[in-house]
């Protein structure tokens, strides 16, 4: 099931990215994290890569 981001609060999606992200860094795959979220395919891509370099708190 994918999650419907239009449906969620903002704070949600924030939430969503830096768990999802937070997983990726320690470890899990991206693939793994997307199908367990219902993320869309590339959805994670730009968040890991932000995260990287401006922090997990640039997700918001």
């Amino acid at each position: 099931m994918k999650i419907d981001g239009r449906k969620i609060s903002t704070e949600e999606q924030a939430l969503i990215r830096r768990m999802a992200v937070q997983r990726v860094f320690e470890g899990e795959s991206p693939t793994k994290v997307i199908r367990s979220y219902g993320l869309s395919d590339r959805a994670i891509y730009p968040w890991i890569r932000k995260a990287k370099t401006e922090g997990l708190d640039s997700l918001v």
